[in-house]
């Protein structure tokens, strides 16, 4: 090692003599490059490893034998895998075969580097062909709906609850149907105890009660159902549902006026008639209620109490 002194700087000077192991590949290269028989210099390396790949690749592609350089790349990325080193050969093959097989050159290069070229030709003074509109086809509510019931198996969870106002007037499967029924917030729709109906028909329906919209059902709502499903007058779910409908509205003071009082339990007694046997505490809840107002007008009636006595 000696010092040497260039512009004011000293550097140091490593002799021939050193070696690292770095020096030593860097003698191997130069080796290799000069060497009048690269194939004497080629079997100093271990065969596996990717040095022995590396330049027996380079050395095959500078001789023009192709095909056995195309063999090494085959069994270096068998054997070391697709190295740093194995895509700088497998792109230099490339390129030196081009003027032999230029598609296949190129294909290479396009996929190995993603090389798009995806820009159309500008061409003057031609009449723009792109579509000015929209199709009406393409965006309308039938092409949505198509869309959302594919996506989510024909059900309706792709659609919003504002959807529900149309999508209750239209064809509806069973389950989606009750899916619907048991999103609505609302009674005021046309067909709705028509589509109860059917729901409560169906299998493993839960009865009504089982959804929230069967509560808020109107009056006029449970009569009609009543008309399509008699049996709905002995379960008690419809019963309590019905009898908040008879109740007074909040504008009304029937606690103190003996009119709509009178007025309530007459409607109470009026529906509780219609009930069967089942709902006797019912009948004579509302029995006594209306003895008990008898009383306070002053009046009794005997027909009422033998009545009431009557009920088991």
């Amino acid at each position: 090692m000696r010092q040497i002194l260039l512009f004011g700087f000293t550097f140091l000077a490593l002799s021939p003599s050193v070696s690292s192991g770095q020096g030593q590949e860097i003698g191997f290269v130069e080796e290799f490059a000069l060497a009048t028989d690269r194939s004497t210099v080629l079997s100093q390396l271990i065969p596996g490893t990717e040095d022995f790949y590396y330049y027996h690749s380079l050395h095959f592609m500078n001789t023009e034998q192709f095909d056995k350089a195309e063999e090494t790349l085959v069994a270096w990325a068998k054997r070391k895998g697709e190295t740093a080193r194995y895509w700088q050969m497998r792109t230099r093959q490339a390129l030196i075969t081009y003027d032999k097989n230029p598609k296949r050159s190129l294909d290479y290069l396009r996929r190995r580097f993603n090389i798009n070229y995806p820009h159309q030709k500008e061409q003057l003074n031609v009449e723009p062909n792109l579509p000015i509109a929209l199709d009406p086809k393409r965006i309308s509510r039938d092409q949505f709906t198509k869309q959302a019931l594919a996506r989510h198996n024909q059900r309706l969870d792709g659609f919003e609850n504002s959807a529900l106002d149309w999508l209750i007037a239209g064809k509806l499967t069973n389950d989606q149907r009750r899916n619907l029924i048991s999103r609505l917030t609302r009674p005021d729709y046309d067909n709705l105890t028509t589509l109860i109906s059917a729901d409560l028909k169906y299998k493993n329906s839960g009865g009504f009660g089982s959804f929230g919209i069967h509560r808020q059902l109107l009056q006029t709502q449970l009569d009609h159902l009543l008309i399509l499903e008699p049996g709905l007058l002995n379960q008690q779910h419809f019963v309590q549902a019905y009898l908040t409908k008879l109740h007074p509205g909040p504008d009304e003071q029937w606690r103190h006026n003996q009119e709509q009082l009178a007025a309530y339990l007459d409607r109470l007694a009026s529906f509780a008639a219609k009930l069967a046997p089942v709902h006797n505490s019912l009948k004579a809840h509302v029995q006594y209620h209306q003895l008990v107002f008898d009383r306070l007008q002053g009046k009794y009636s005997k027909g009422r109490f033998l009545e009431y006595i009557k009920l088991p």
